[in-house]
């Protein structure tokens, strides 16, 4: 496999799962799944309707699925999609990305999902397209160009907005965020916790959403738009509200109350971490969910505006847009309307 000579390889795993047989699948603690997933990637390069084959196999033998961790039969799938799109099926790129979709199930929005989850669904927008369907395939495409930091992999989010030009589509545009301080290197993944530990993750949780609501209470809107994985201010609206700000403002925006009630870590049945804060303008105690994700740098934000509908159908009930709807009230506390 290093050499590139993935014949070569597959035949090697050949003989490998042929001295196995008939104890590749057996649960006893001699499961080669993975070894039959390497054997369908090396088919890949170079045969693949054997890998298309293998990957149904896969999917048919995978281990019974773990609670909140990606399952065999997910990655199954997603192989299946490459395999489908190798062969220039594009109908069979579209049913295995509906398997793909519907074996997510339970697993928790960390480790390999979301690479897998984009990748599947720009294979999908690709076979949307061939098929002639292109105002779907646009829409999709659209969808994976203007979604910030949700762990879209960069070159998939490249593709996306070729598409879009080469179709005629105006490439959704980020806003332009304030240039942030040098912060140090993630960690290789390798050296990463898929879920971090409850007190640590609950103390960074804590320190993230804290971070933004001081920020409100001094007016910083550079370092709110920071927090958010998508900025609720482009540069020129942050320019003019932050030049509106007169000193009876701040001292409005400095009476805002706020607890940060409860921290709930990522689960099999809330894939999101949650954070629970109660607040106060000056009319009673008021409650708002906030949900944390990582962005593309590995730092926590905090999810805001429209999702995706198929990641919106997956994390089901967040209420990604509970936060901008604080920040208008917020605004119209301070005197500052939006």
């Amino acid at each position: 496999e290093a050499s590139g000579d993935y014949k070569t390889a597959a035949s090697y795993y050949n003989l490998g799962l042929k001295a196995l047989y008939p104890y590749a699948f057996d649960r006893q603690g001699r499961d080669i799944w993975e070894y039959g997933y390497r054997r369908a990637e090396a088919y890949l390069r170079f045969a693949p309707e054997k890998a298309a084959r293998d990957a149904r196999i896969l999917a048919e033998k995978a281990a019974p699925a773990e609670r909140g961790k990606l399952s065999q039969k997910t990655r199954a799938y997603a192989l299946l999609v490459r395999a489908e799109e190798a062969r220039g099926n594009a109908e069979g790129v579209l049913e295995a990305a509906d398997l793909f979709y519907k074996s997510i199930g339970d697993t928790v929005w960390l480790g390999g999902l979301p690479k897998l989850f984009w990748e599947v669904t720009l294979s999908r927008a690709k076979a949307l397209e061939a098929l002639g369907r292109v105002e779907e395939a646009r829409k999709v495409y659209a969808e994976i160009a203007s979604t910030r930091d949700l762990l879209v992999p960069r070159e998939v989010q490249a593709e996306a907005e070729k598409a879009l030009s080469r179709l005629g589509a105006p490439v959704p545009k980020e806003a332009s965020k304030a240039p942030e301080p040098p912060q140090a290197p993630p960690l290789p993944a390798s050296e990463k916790p898929s879920v971090p530990p409850p007190t640590a993750f609950q103390e960074q949780a804590v320190e993230v959403v804290r971070g933004f609501l001081e920020a409100l209470k001094s007016l910083d809107l550079a370092k709110v738009n920071q927090v958010l994985s998508q900025p609720l201010y482009d540069v020129l609206k942050e320019r003019e509200l932050q030049r509106r700000v007169t000193p009876e403002m701040r001292e409005r925006a400095a009476k805002l109350r706020y607890e940060i009630a409860r921290v709930t870590p990522p689960s099999p049945t809330a894939p999101l971490p949650k954070v629970e804060v109660v607040y106060d303008l000056g009319e009673g105690e008021r409650l708002l969910v906030l949900y944390l994700v990582n962005n593309q740098d590995g730092r926590l934000v905090v999810l805001s505006g429209d999702l995706p509908p198929a990641l919106a159908a997956f994390l089901g009930s967040a209420d990604t847009k509970a936060v901008v709807r604080f920040l208008e009230e917020f605004h119209a506390f301070v005197g500052l309307p939006l």
